[in-house]
């Protein structure tokens, strides 16, 4: 856990006696640009994304979507992309204790998986979000937050690019762990919760529909006949990496925290 450096961050913003914390580190409007909201420094709105995305990145991927999608908004800041920022602060002086919680499997292993979501034409210009988490026992040891760089046209489109983005990390963490002297007797997991996208990446889809993404679903496909990786899909509700993509209610975020032993 952190809750030295989140009590030093309270603490600059004079938020660390709060009565009433917020339960989630955003509200539905997140994505939604308040019009006329006046501009603010830069630096100062700088100053505090890379600050709480520092904790993000390392122990807390509760906030990691809200802090990402706000310092997309960093060329140009707001005072109510400041607000939203201060509001993440907020809800850390309620959960400042919280930290990840590594155990092995009940069968005494600890197991890499991958979890992978994207949420379709999320952001105002149509763009996607995604995320992706790395999993070695019970909690991450890696999370991703990111907008899809080109526009998909579908919700399986979306999920199509997030899971090879995945396959790439389950090819490098295969690597790693390889190098290290720890021995993998299965393909690593990869949780999808889009059953189109499953069969498009293991079986190809319509060319006509695809042959865009035909470079991404090949890709895919040279994995799991190579044995890296083996597709698994987990229902929406019980994707953790749901919270990565998109803001979610306290009883959706929670119960994503409580899977992933982030307590």
């Amino acid at each position: 856990s952190q809750e030295g450096y989140i009590s030093k961050i309270l603490k600059e913003y004079n938020l660390s006696n709060l009565k009433k914390p917020p339960s989630t580190p955003a509200t539905s409007n997140l994505l939604v640009p308040k019009d006329g909201s006046p501009p603010i420094d830069k630096s100062k709105y700088l100053s505090l994304v890379m600050a709480l995305m520092y904790l993000g990145r390392f122990t807390r991927p509760d906030i990691l979507h809200t802090v990402s999608y706000l310092a997309s908004r960093s060329s140009k800041p707001t005072e109510d992309d400041y607000q939203k920022l201060l509001r993440v602060v907020e809800y850390l002086s309620g959960t400042s204790e919280v930290g990840l919680m590594f155990r092995q499997n009940k069968s005494g292993k600890m197991v890499p998986e991958i979890w992978c979501d994207a949420s379709h034409a999320g952001h105002p210009d149509g763009h996607g979000h995604a995320g992706i988490i790395i999993t070695f026992g019970s909690a991450p040891i890696g999370t991703r937050s990111f907008k899809i760089k080109f526009i998909c046209r579908s919700s399986s489109e979306s999920e199509l690019y997030v899971l090879e983005e995945a396959s790439t990390y389950a090819v490098w963490l295969q690597c790693f762990l390889t190098s290290m002297g720890f021995e993998l007797d299965q393909p690593i997991p990869i949780y999808q919760d889009n059953k189109s996208t499953i069969i498009m990446a293991s079986q190809g889809g319509n060319f006509k529909r695809t042959k865009h993404l035909i470079c991404k679903e090949s890709y895919i496909k040279e994995r799991l006949l190579n044995g890296d990786v083996q597709l698994k899909y987990l229902p929406t509700d019980q994707m953790p990496a749901d919270m990565l993509t998109k803001p979610t209610s306290k009883d959706q975020l929670y119960k994503h925290m409580n899977k992933l032993f982030i307590r």
